[in-house]
């Protein structure tokens, strides 16, 4: 539920009027949508790998390396942030 609500997010982004998604309207749209978008195709190909992996060698290598990838991409989308702290994880939602 969650890696489907990361791969929407950059879709109903503009769509939320609240400040803590506001907050990330003012960010580069490229990189929030290339960290929760990758981290969402993370999370989704992380539960595969384990199934797959005695039964189909050739597409648990291949989802190794678009897992990966995607980790990659959420990790540098996540670290680029502008204007982003630790302190703001401790910050709690409404």
């Amino acid at each position: 539920m969650i890696a489907m609500y990361g791969i929407a997010f950059p879709i109903i982004l503009p769509d939320m009027s609240d400040d803590f998604h506001r907050r990330y309207l003012n960010m580069s749209l490229f990189l929030v949508s290339m960290h929760v978008v990758g981290s969402g195709i993370a999370l989704l190909i992380s539960p595969l790998q384990f199934v797959i992996y005695r039964r189909n060698r050739i597409l648990h290598c291949y989802l190794r390396r678009v897992y990966f990838l995607a980790v990659i991409a959420g990790s540098i989308g996540a670290i680029t942030w502008p204007g982003m702290h630790l302190a703001d994880l401790s910050v709690p939602w409404d």
